[in-house]
């Protein structure tokens, strides 16, 4: 146990002592919210706006702070894999170093060292996401006046964890097949690039049709800002849009992928979390048949 402690606290302290490791780990969230301030957050409240016209003047203040809610909900979700993914990168310089192989030399289990890679990951990851929403919530604050209460912070606390969880399983089992650090660079530009409109974030999933619509809707990134943007919009919805048609509401949510679909069936809570953990699962039995049968490089 002293052993597991050491090498997490160890990794932890790689982590935050480089901080251009630390900024390109957060490096999505900040051109997110870049994207909003500039157009993004604009173009959406004025098409919310005139979408709804018809039904009476709608308050801007709480239908920005709904829209951010759902700018929000991708930050955390990019945080949640972009954080670990920086994190565990350090088993690719270990590797390089060939610290690895110190490591394996040394009389421990050697999942005890993949765990410890995991653990900091988890750590570092579910504390800076949680402080992100929290950032997240004082900008909402600032221009509504508005707070989550305490049962929804719980939520977001839990699903940022599960988010962290499965999304650091994942990064793990991606980094043990990677054998030079030239490759983190551009795992690291995938994430930002493609992660933003796998999540549904840069483009809503509700404005896609077909084939392509039902392959993102499926991705677990999609499932991860689906589920937290339901905790975090379903009662500002009920609040901005109170009074207007139940199916016209469901219609704006819809569009603006708060709820997906596969097909004709609406995916729910219960599908995303499920989906969460199997690849939890799966990418963690994986990488522990797959670690206990490494050699030594």
């Amino acid at each position: 146990m002293n052993m597991f402690i050491d090498l997490t606290k160890r990794n932890i302290k790689l982590y935050l002592r480089d901080k251009s490791t630390v900024f390109f780990s957060l490096i999505s969230s900040i051109i997110i919210i870049a994207l909003f301030i500039l157009f993004l957050g604009k173009a959406y409240i004025n098409n919310t706006v005139e979408l709804f016209s018809e039904f009476g003047e709608i308050d801007r203040t709480s239908l920005q702070a709904l829209i951010f809610s759902w700018i929000l909900a991708g930050i955390i979700v990019l945080n949640s894999i972009s954080i670990p993914q920086m994190m565990l990168s350090r088993i690719i310089l270990d590797k390089e170093a060939k610290i690895t192989n110190d490591f394996y030399v040394i009389p421990f289990n050697r999942n005890i060292l993949g765990l410890s890679y995991i653990a900091s990951a988890l750590f570092v990851g579910t504390l800076i996401t949680y402080l992100s929403f929290l950032i997240g919530e004082a900008y909402i604050f600032m221009i509504s006046g508005q707070l989550f209460s305490l049962y929804t912070h719980l939520l977001v606390l839990g699903i940022i964890l599960l988010c962290t969880t499965s999304f650091s399983s994942l990064m793990y089992l991606i980094y043990l097949f990677v054998k030079t650090s030239s490759t983190i660079g551009g795992l690291t530009a995938f994430t930002s690039s493609i992660g933003g409109f796998l999540a549904g974030i840069y483009i809503s999933i509700g404005g896609l049709m077909g084939t392509t619509k039902d392959i993102i809707s499926s991705n677990p990134l999609a499932h991860a800002t689906a589920l937290v943007r339901s905790v975090l919009m379903d009662s500002q919805i009920e609040s901005v849009f109170k009074g207007i048609p139940s199916e016209v509401v469901k219609s704006f949510s819809d569009g603006m992928g708060v709820n997906l679909y596969v097909g004709s069936t609406q995916l729910t809570n219960l599908h995303y979390i499920i989906v969460l953990l199997v690849v939890t699962l799966i990418c963690s039995s994986v990488s522990y048949f797959k670690l206990s049968n490494d050699k030594l490089n």
